[in-house]
């Protein structure tokens, strides 16, 4: 009896190590199948992370050319803050240079040629001294639109 209690006990010990081995297998199998499966997918992965790769590159691409566009606006609406300006010194210039026409053609002639000598190059001087101040203001437009292509073309960049 004693030695059927030993023999059961070995058999049992050893059925347990065969349902371990069995379940070893049985993961091992599952285990294996999933690697299969994960290496079957590798190829799509790589070829789908390849792919978002490029339309991240393309998407850097667009916004930087957004970037680009969004200064470029900036500058030219900059240029056309100063080209308004100066339109309104042209004009405000014109204005004054037929008020002074009118002006001259307004007063009566003089008595004595002396005095009209005189008139004439007081008025002369005037349209000089405003011609000269008109050409100031011009100069210094010129060189805010220049200094402003110069920002918009980039550094290093001269014409």
């Amino acid at each position: 009896m004693e030695r059927l209690k030993m023999e059961k006990d070995f058999v049992l010990a050893e059925l347990m190590e065969d349902e371990k081995q069995l379940e070893a297998r049985r993961r091992a199998e599952e285990l294996s199948l999933q690697l299969k499966t994960l290496e079957e997918a590798q190829p799509r992965l790589r070829e789908r992370a390849a792919k978002v790769e490029q339309e991240k590159s393309l998407e850097g691409d667009a916004i930087s050319g957004l970037e680009d566009l969004r200064a470029e606006a900036i500058a030219l609406q900059t240029e056309n803050q100063l080209l308004k300006r100066q339109q309104v010194e042209w004009r405000r210039s014109q204005t004054l240079m037929l008020r002074l026409a009118e002006d001259m053609q307004k007063r009566p002639p003089k008595a004595t040629p002396d005095d009209e000598g005189l008139d004439a190059e007081e008025k002369l001087e005037e349209v000089l001294q405003g011609n000269q101040e008109m050409r100031r203001r011009i100069q210094k437009l010129q060189n805010e639109k220049e200094d402003l292509l110069q920002r918009r073309r980039g550094p290093g960049i001269s014409s």
